[in-house]
């Protein structure tokens, strides 16, 4: 073959060629050339070729790990930019966010930090965020959409812990100028709306939302995220007064969540139920009711009175009014009513629903 190629070559008879190539054949620089020229001339096809057997790892795929790819792949269908912040913050910083709320010995504190500002590591992700609108809204970039899976570091005792927590934040406008559809801000049902998502796509159920009077939240745009009697995250727009010592001009939503209250949560997708083959019935109700008693405290009761015939219910509407009084407003339901063995008649909507309405106004009475 190397004749042929004009090569002038000479062997030990052995397994050692010395081989000297012509001039004009400037791409062969190495042995490795060589053996690809042998290949080439003596025919890639008549190489035997063994079958490629694929040898997995014995050890067992990483959950956890698996389970982070998969918050940050839903974070992504929602719209949002990943964010990347430092672990280390300093206490000023810290004094602005949370004031006096957490005990400085739960702190975890550098020995020899490099700087005052990076000498503490965090014991919440939304410090971090809150550096990220700044530094954006110092430059007029006022539209933030992102999310952050990271972790927090704080004391128990003498214990040291690490745990891995999912951050929401939004500001500005929710989607970008255009000619069509102007553009409206981000609200804090945007937010709530996200993670509820997240909760859904992950078959997490029963959660409640409760105000609890964070102090770094708006008083009146906040909630706690409790499902079965666990807090598993907290959701708000960041107090004014915090923005204001920031020097951002406009309003900010967080949302953080513990990553491993949603590993534990989460389930399997559920068995598929067929669609109804009947038609179904709505009705709607408006109550009067104070602003303190929240939607989910009306689903619980709707719950408590409701049967097999009753679908769904859904707020539709709230409207509030000085002509209603003081710390009242009227909330809107829709009852979706269906059968699922025939074709539900408006005799027995009517029935259904006026046995609900008659039941839920009762709890209320009592509950309030």
């Amino acid at each position: 073959i190397f004749k042929r190629l004009q090569f002038e070559c000479t062997s030990d008879g052995e397994d050692i060629f010395q081989v000297t190539v012509p001039t004009y054949r400037n791409d062969i620089l190495s042995e490795i050339d060589l053996i690809e020229e042998i290949a080439r001339i003596y025919g890639y096809d008549h190489f035997k070729t063994e079958s490629i057997r694929f040898h997995p790892s014995d050890s067992e795929s990483n959950s956890v790990f698996n389970f982070e790819r998969e918050i940050r792949l839903r974070m992504n269908t929602e719209g949002l930019q990943e964010f990347l912040t430092c672990d280390l913050i300093g206490p000023k910083l810290l004094e602005v966010v949370f004031g006096k709320d957490i005990p400085e010995d739960q702190f975890v504190k550098v020995i020899n930090p490099t700087s005052i500002e990076q000498s503490i590591l965090r014991t919440s992700l939304l410090p971090g965020m809150l550096q990220i609108a700044k530094f954006n809204s110092d430059r007029q970039n006022l539209d933030c959409a992102g999310f952050e899976v990271g972790r927090v570091h704080f004391k128990k005792g003498d214990q040291y812990q690490e745990e891995s927590n999912l951050a929401i934040l939004l500001s500005g406008l929710s989607r970008p100028w255009h000619f069509d559809r102007k553009p409206i801000a981000f609200d804090y049902f945007d937010l709530k709306g996200i993670v509820e998502n997240l909760l859904m796509a992950l078959k997490i159920e029963n959660a409640v939302f409760h105000n609890k009077g964070i102090h770094s939240f708006h008083s009146g745009r906040q909630a706690s995220i409790v499902i079965n009697d666990v807090d598993i995250g907290i959701i708000g727009e960041i107090h004014p007064s915090i923005t204001r010592r920031l020097d951002v001009s406009h309003k900010i939503y967080f949302a953080e969540i513990g990553m491993k209250a949603l590993f534990d949560l989460k389930t399997k997708m559920s068995g598929m139920k067929p669609l109804s083959l009947y038609p179904a019935s709505e009705r709607d109700w408006t109550m009067t009711l104070p602003i303190t008693l929240e939607n989910d405290v009306i689903k619980s009761l709707i719950e408590k009175v409701s049967t097999s015939l009753l679908e769904k219910v859904t707020l539709i509407d709230v409207w509030e009014s000085p002509k209603l009084g003081k710390g009242m407003r009227n909330l809107t339901y829709r009852f979706v009513y269906r059968d699922a063995e025939g074709t539900i008649s408006q005799e027995t909507v009517d029935q259904e629903h006026a046995k609900i309405t008659d039941g839920v106004r009762t709890l209320i009475t009592s509950h309030t």
